[in-house]
């Protein structure tokens, strides 16, 4: 919750000699909650953290996986493995969650949000889950909240790798390679890794084919300190994969006949690259960093085999910040720090291929720039009350101009190992490319009069330590409200689609309950429990985001920590979706079933450079859905070998 909760226990055979997190998310420190680390018991905003040791010890495969175990987020997903997969916060909609991977937004310039069905865990150091409206750290999309993933670095002075091979059901096998070295002043990471899932036919019709997810996901970056006030940094990443679906039939006439068998495919390459130059002056009392990202999506969708559209959507972004110390002679030792940041976006989008469109205009590229003013202030007053501020200033070229604010407050109190905390801010999420111009004229219409969504939210809770970090519980409450909401309508004579800004208030409140307990060396149990409630402008009930959702891991080691063995639970229930049958063609909700899902892993040291991992995902064999007319998985099983060198 407000505090990290790091679900992590020992470190497995996982390379931790040749590799470490970054420097600025150390043990204790946040990167996502501010434009610059802070350190979690300073934070009054909420946040969840996932190490990658854990990931690695859990032998989770995908991050949305992991992300199910944490307070606050509901997962969708269409079907298996490579299925479209939606992360939602507190509600809130999946392109109201900014996706940055090394610091780089990867959301598709296209649809605003990220496809997570492509992100494999095998090369992620670290996740962080910041809940709540955070625009004015990071602009638009971070209207409910950011999801911040560090990928792994090599270490200085040392040098090594490791290697990973599995397999199981369903024909799925996987693997990857992973090197690290640095010197004293240069430290440089590559791994490549490669996942395919047997899957399975989402359409449940006799004799369907399977659809299968293939992915490879190549990663590297590399730091240099070229001297004690001047470093350079860069990231790369790509991740290029093909996932089979099938079809979907509005208007069936029963839930069975929704989705049905077909040979539809997704080509899509992610590409995602990041350089950056930090400078630090005034003996370490003021530091400056210039960054430019870059993020290309290209997507090709096919049908028995020949293509039917492709895109190519383009993010180019530049950041000048600056952090001055107010009343310190370094930042380390400095009580009170100002930043100010000033961010320049452009995004484009096009159709690439003109024989496959309909009509002209749709082949005519769309361009639009952002520029955003940012300043923060981090102080601590009176030794246990720390406060965070935070305004930022949007100009849009496209669309009306947005403004804004972010504040938070953590206050400890010291007798009875007890922590305050609270937040308050505003978000905002611009228009769509999609929404903006249409692109399918014979389908939907763009609309250029668009104004961004915009959401004010507020949480508070309390935070309990017992028996010094043995037992830790969080308890937080939060409400947030949304106006000028996206939406399409379908409008006389013509009814074809068009987005539209909704009257109204989206209203969205809950509860997070986590906990996290050590009771022996050897045990770690960690739970969790949100409840949201979250309704549109007409009262109706959003859809794919459970009422209540519950999870309860537990992790155990022995043979002095050679071995381990791990359990969790997840739980939904209050998860509706959109009826499409006919005659509601998606007018309409209905309740999906509530279902409980367990998870079993385990791991074995061979030698200290030598392990054994397996895992078993719905081990009872659940019937369940994230969204209405898929077939979902059953029970599977992988087995793999990790070895460093």
């Amino acid at each position: 919750m407000a505090v990290a909760a790091v679900m992590a226990g020992v470190t497995g055979a996982s390379g931790a000699a040749a590799w470490a997190a970054e420097p600025e998310t150390t043990e204790g420190l946040i990167v996502s909650a501010s434009r610059t680390p802070v350190a979690a018991k300073d934070l009054g905003r909420s946040v969840s953290v996932l190490t990658g040791e854990d990931l690695r010890e859990r032998g989770v495969r995908y991050v949305s996986d992991a992300l199910r175990q944490l307070p606050g987020v509901a997962v969708s997903r269409a079907g298996g493995p490579g299925g479209v997969t939606q992360v939602r916060l507190r509600g809130a909609e999946a392109n109201h969650v900014l996706v940055l991977i090394d610091g780089v937004a990867v959301s598709s310039p296209a649809s605003g949000e990220y496809d997570f069905a492509g992100l494999v865990a095998s090369d992620i150091e670290r996740i962080e889950v910041l809940r709540g409206p955070q625009s004015a750290l990071w602009g638009s999309n971070a209207t409910a909240g950011v999801i911040s993933i560090v990928t792994r670095r090599g270490t200085r002075n040392q040098s090594g790798g490791e290697v990973s091979l599995d397999g199981g059901s369903d024909g799925t096998f996987g693997g990857s390679v992973a090197m690290g070295a640095g010197t004293e002043d240069l430290d440089a990471a590559l791994s490549l890794a490669g996942l395919r899932a047997g899957g399975l036919d989402v359409s449940a019709d006799p004799g369907g084919a399977i659809d299968r997810d293939r992915n490879i996901t190549l990663n590297g970056k590399i730091n240099y300190d070229a001297s004690d006030w001047l470093r350079f940094g860069a990231t790369a990443r790509m991740a290029d994969r093909r996932s089979d679906y099938d079809g979907f039939a509005f208007g069936a006439p029963k839930r069975s006949d929704l989705v049905y068998d077909g040979d539809y495919a997704t080509d899509q390459r992610d590409v995602a690259v990041s350089g950056h130059v930090d400078v630090d002056s005034l003996g370490g009392r003021l530091s400056h960093q210039a960054r430019f990202d870059y993020t290309r999506v290209d997507i090709q969708t096919l049908l028995d085999g020949l293509s039917t559209a492709k895109s190519l959507g383009q993010r180019f972004k530049g950041t000048y910040q600056t952090t001055l110390a107010l009343d310190a002679p370094t930042l380390t030792s400095a009580n009170h720090r100002l930043t100010a940041a000033v961010d320049w976006q452009r995004e484009t989008f096009r159709n690439t291929d003109a024989d496959l469109v309909s009509d002209p205009s749709q082949v005519e590229g769309q361009q639009r720039d952002l520029y955003g003013l940012v300043a923060e202030y981090r102080g601590t007053l009176f030794q246990d009350l720390d406060l965070q501020a935070a305004l930022r200033h949007d100009i849009n070229d496209s669309f009306a101009d947005s403004t804004t604010f972010s504040t938070s407050a953590s206050y400890e109190v010291r007798p009875t190992q007890s922590r305050l905390h609270a937040s308050v801010g505003t978000g905002v999420t611009n228009p769509t490319f999609y929404e903006q111009f249409g692109f399918i004229p014979s389908q939907f219409i763009g609309n250029a009069n668009l104004d961004p969504e915009k959401n004010f939210g507020w949480d508070a809770g309390i935070e309990q330590r017992i028996l010094g970090d043995q037992l830790t519980l969080d308890a937080t409450y939060f409400h947030e409200t949304l106006t000028d909401e996206i939406v399409t309508v379908y409008k006389a004579p013509s009814y074809l689609g068009t987005a539209v800004n909704e009257n109204g208030d989206s209203r969205r409140q809950g509860i997070e309950l986590t906990l996290t307990a050590r009771p022996t060396e050897a045990l770690t149990l960690t739970g969790n429990y949100t409840w949201t409630d979250a309704y549109d402008p007409d009262d109706k009930i959003e859809v794919r985001r459970p009422r209540h959702r519950a999870t309860l891991a537990a992790d155990y080691r022995f043979l002095d920590n050679r071995a381990g063995v791990n359990a969790e639970v997840v739980y939904a229930a209050g998860n509706y979706d959109f009826d499409y049958r006919a005659a509601s063609m998606g007018s309409a909700r209905l309740r999906l079933d509530d279902y409980a899902l367990l998870n079993l892993g385990g791991r074995y040291k061979v030698t200290e450079a030598v392990e054994v991992y397996g895992r078993i995902e719905n081990a009872l064999d659940t019937q369940y859905a994230d969204l209405d007319g898929y077939a979902t998985q059953g029970v599977t099983g992988y087995f793999g070998l990790r070895a460093r060198f």
